[in-house]
């Protein structure tokens, strides 16, 4: 075993010492009559861990979502493309998730966290070269599909597993902060194919409608401005200092250059060359270090669990508080960042540009990402009030939600303030509850192993989404899009009823409490529990 790491917070409490293979991640649930007291230690190199895993999340949504910020590019460079094909490239990954939850979970369960992460960076590094091989049809459309199943297979480990790697690696003090981080990496990979598209993939000019622009570089920074001008502070060096971001990235469009669809494909390559890159070193630092669990245990509950992931499926689905969770998350987070990904199309009817809706999204997915990082901080601090916090989020997005459904039904003034107050506040709020959700599922349904929890969470969140984006096959619905509104509404007023309905019981902070307990009391009046 490694003791190496000096400086380590080293902790002994009375659980088995006994260690299976490194390819099995289950260990036996009671510990033998007479068992020595084992050591249960932290390490230093769970933060590399972390950041690895974290990256690699970050770059399976951000390849995901290759296309969307780029679209007008990828038609024009490539003729034979159309909306279709578009949306076909990004659904196709939706529906390699669902068909591989399975397999990959079996993986996961039998092998191992090590060879379920390698597989995973291996998608992402294979998916990604292949794009890069050549651009000539019908020969790039393959591999642009088959990039799109890998890495909507690599995404389950990203979506399914945050909370059994910070179960497996980090003390019961810092784990809703493990959590918390690779659910925010994966988001801000969507901010990031916004930013990192556009400034490498020139945007195609095109002529401006009749009556107001839209797409000028001009015409942005005014609107921008005179949006920052109604806030104060910081907020209006915020909004002043985007806007012009948005200048510097639309300048293809607006300076009158006019790139040839030759030189957009180069564009598109150099992009697929970044994201290849990328990928390939997160795939070799994988390969060089991620053992699927560390030597010793960070806490009691994270070596006493033996339920297999089949019997950890079928007591799932007996919990009647998991399954209320399960429902939470699923409403609250699945139509949300469906209705995220739809943001324009919500907003056209008011007024909003594009450009808004772009920075507003943009702002909106930073600012999420960093509140749930502070909101799960501040839940590792003050132990014992998951259920409570989560509560008071959704009850605070709830309200902004109905704040924008009044706006976007014409019941409440509107300003350009007010839409982006209402969207941020809800977002943040709502999606702040995320790594809450899959902290509180594992505490309550312990000792149900984590990876049943994150795999069952993530199954049905994007089960939800899909089914919440199958209302556009409706040509009434796809014009009117009030509903969507209301559906953010229902989708939160929902599980704070669910969640009201659970028991507070933390049974794995208890494990991991009654096991400190009994090992100061036995170290101070040399008591030994039987």
């Amino acid at each position: 075993m490694d003791f190496s790491d000096s400086g380590d917070r080293e902790r002994v409490m009375v659980v088995n010492a006994d260690m299976e293979s490194a390819d099995s991640d289950r260990r036996p649930l009671l510990a033998p009559a007479g068992a020595a007291p084992p050591v249960v230690k932290t390490y230093k190199r769970r933060w590399y861990i972390l950041a690895v895993y974290s990256a690699l999340g970050f770059m399976q949504c951000a390849i995901w979502n290759t296309w969307g910020p780029i679209t007008e590019a990828a038609l024009v460079a490539f003729p034979g493309w159309g909306e279709l094909t578009i949306s076909s490239l990004t659904n196709v990954a939706l529906i390699a998730f669902i068909v591989f939850m399975a397999p990959y979970c079996w993986l996961l369960d039998k092998k191992g966290v090590r060879p379920a992460v390698v597989l995973m960076a291996a998608c992402l590094a294979v998916g990604t070269a292949l794009r890069c091989i050549t651009l000539q049809q019908p020969f790039f459309n393959i591999f642009a599909f088959v990039a799109s199943v890998l890495t909507g297979v690599a995404g389950i480990m990203a979506m399914a597993a945050p909370p059994y790697i910070s179960a497996m690696w980090f003390a019961p003090h810092q784990r809703t902060t493990a959590t918390g981080v690779p659910n925010v990496l994966n988001q801000l990979g969507m901010s990031g194919s916004f930013l990192l598209g556009p400034l490498v993939v020139a945007q195609p000019s095109k002529n401006p409608p009749p009556g107001p622009p839209s797409n000028t570089t001009g015409n942005v920074t005014g609107v921008a401005t005179a949006l920052a001008a109604n806030l104060a502070g910081a907020a209006e060096s915020l909004l002043d200092e985007s806007a012009r971001w948005i200048g510097v990235v639309s300048s293809n469009v607006t300076n009158g250059t006019h790139p040839t669809p030759a030189e957009l494909r180069s564009d598109i390559m150099d992009l697929m060359y970044i994201d290849a890159g990328i990928c390939l070193v997160l795939f070799v630092m994988t390969l060089a270090y991620f053992p699927s669990r560390p030597p010793l245990p960070p806490s009691i509950s994270a070596s006493t669990n033996t339920v297999t992931f089949r019997e950890g499926l079928g007591m799932a689905f007996r919990h009647p508080d998991l399954i209320c969770i399960v429902l939470a998350y699923s409403l609250s987070q699945g139509v949300m960042g469906a209705w995220f990904g739809i943001l324009d199309i919500n907003v056209r009817p008011l007024g909003v540009t594009e450009n808004e809706a772009s920075m507003m999204g943009m702002w909106a997915g930073i600012c999420c990402c960093a509140f749930a990082l502070v909101v799960a901080r501040l839940t590792d601090m003050f132990r014992g009030h998951i259920k409570a916090t989560i509560i008071g989020l959704l009850v605070v997005g709830l309200a902004h939600w109905c704040w924008l459904l009044a706006i976007v039904a014409g019941w409440a003034p509107f300003s350009n303030v007010h839409l982006f107050c209402a969207v941020l506040v809800a977002i943040c709020c709502t999606y702040a509850a995320s790594p809450l959700l899959f902290e509180y599922a594992s505490e309550v349904s312990y000792p149900i192993p984590e990876d049943v929890v994150g795999a069952t969470m993530s199954f049905t969140f994007n089960l939800v989404g899909m089914l919440y984006l199958l209302f556009f096959l409706n040509k009434r619905l796809a014009e009117q899009t009030v509903w969507l509104n209301y559906c953010l509404v229902v989708a939160t007023a929902i599980p704070i009823v669910l969640m009201l309905r659970t028991k507070s019981v933390y049974r794995r902070s208890a494990v991991d409490d009654a096991s400190v307990t009994a090992a100061i009391t036995e170290s101070v009046s040399g008591y030994q529990p039987l």
